[in-house]
């Protein structure tokens, strides 16, 4: 939450000249897309990791979800 306070502090003390704009909203542009481009690939990765350890355990994938969801229905089953 500080490092927040910190870049708002930051980015209103330092204007940007109208001439530097452009520069600006492209290297902000190119930040933001590497970012996403990061995100994407740690998104597959992750995916990619699960698909293989139910692959290499089914058994233990299905124990694993038929107990959540038996938890999960406890769980909402005591609230109605």
């Amino acid at each position: 939450m500080e490092n927040v306070k910190n870049f708002g502090a930051k980015a209103t003390s330092t204007p940007v000249q109208s001439s530097n704009m452009p520069d600006a909203i492209n290297s902000l542009k190119k930040n933001v897309e590497n970012k996403y481009d990061n995100l994407q690939k740690q998104i597959r990765d992750t995916t990619d990791t699960g698909i293989s350890f139910v692959r290499r355990h089914p058994l233990s994938s299905l124990a694993g979800a038929i107990a959540l969801g038996f938890i999960t229905g406890a769980l909402i089953g005591r609230r109605h």
